[in-house]
């Protein structure tokens, strides 16, 4: 009897499991305070001054693209990590193709044009680092809601899209377009952020 009692109880203090569900709302979060946080850099940064002529160079808008493929696709790719089961191949495919093209491009250029000026950016990787922390920070809050397995790629990967957000506030208001100034201080910081994420995913991700 008495253990029939104590089953008794251990069913009655059972509650329902909530099975997370990825909405089109979590995609749009993502992206809204990622705009902000460009809009917010922007607005102590300012825009670069050459903007309306440089916005009309080949250089410039396959940059733009890559940049902005790359921080929506990181992002996406990491919350679906978040839901056990979802399909996650294309848009890594879509990370691998941002990021490689973007860093393929500054190589051909640096290898084609030799007239550049080595120069320090370290408000440019500054504005990186910072720029990403908030989409980052969210993208793992609802990653969290989830079923993280893979925790260390998710956080690679969310912190990837954090620093891609941020290496679009450098890319906007920069007036440097040199192939090694953005190969050095704007897309290195986004690697190296994003390898620290890997860290931050496997010892925080569940407490969050």
């Amino acid at each position: 009897m008495e253990d029939n009692k104590f089953i008794k109880n251990l069913v009655s203090d059972l509650k329902p499991v909530q099975v997370f569900k990825l909405e089109m709302s979590h995609y749009l979060k993502v992206l809204g305070v990622g705009a902000f946080s460009l809009l917010a850099g922007l607005a102590l940064s300012g825009l670069r001054g050459d903007l309306a002529i440089i916005i009309r160079t080949p250089q410039f808008i396959i940059e733009t693209i890559l940049i902005i493929a790359l921080a929506i696709s990181s992002a996406v790719a990491a919350l679906r990590l978040s839901v056990p089961g979802s399909s996650t191949k294309p848009t890594f495919i879509t990370v691998g193709i941002a990021a490689g093209a973007w860093l393929l491009t500054l190589i051909v250029i640096l290898v084609t044009d030799r007239n550049f000026i080595a120069s320090r950016g370290l408000t440019c990787s500054t504005q990186v680092i910072l720029g990403g922390v908030l989409p980052a920070v969210l993208i793992f809050k609802i990653a969290s809601r989830g079923a993280p397995l893979k925790r260390q790629l998710i956080g690679w990967i969310a912190v990837l899209s954090g620093g891609a957000f941020g290496a679009l506030n450098a890319h906007l208001s920069c007036s440097l377009s040199d192939p090694l100034h953005v190969l050095f201080w704007h897309l290195t910081p986004v690697l190296i952020v994003s390898a620290l994420g890997v860290f931050i995913g496997k010892h925080f991700l569940r407490k969050l």
